[in-house]
């Protein structure tokens, strides 16, 4: 082995010192890439549960109107025996056909958002 093999040998030994320092650098960087995505990605989770908490409630409320709205479909009709106004009858349905859609809508979303939070 000669002087310039040894210094060849050293060059090498360098070169491959900066190019291992450079990998553990970008492998450090990734490593705290990956847990910054991990914190948003629990943090969007957070608000998902959040949105499936404010549909719940909204769904809630849809309950609570149909049943405002049946009861009182209910008392029309008993009064149309006695001679209550049929388009007020009618109206009441239109309008309870719309809140059950709107219900079965929220009822998918929050479906849909359980699905993706599990």
């Amino acid at each position: 082995m000669t002087v310039s093999d040894l210094q060849e040998l050293q060059r090498n030994s360098k070169r491959n010192a900066d190019e291992i320092a450079s990998l553990n650098q970008t492998i450090n960087a990734q490593a705290k890439l990956i847990e910054e995505f991990k914190r948003g990605a629990g943090s969007q989770s957070l608000g998902n549960a959040s949105d499936t908490s404010a549909l719940k409630s909204k769904i809630d409320e849809q309950n609570n109107k149909i049943e405002k709205l049946e009861s009182q479909i209910s008392t029309l009709k008993r009064s149309s025996e006695s001679g209550a106004n049929a388009n007020d009858v009618s109206n009441l349905k239109r309008e309870i056909s719309s809140t059950q859609s709107d219900l079965k809508s929220l009822k998918s979303t929050v479906d849909s958002l359980s699905n993706r939070i599990k």
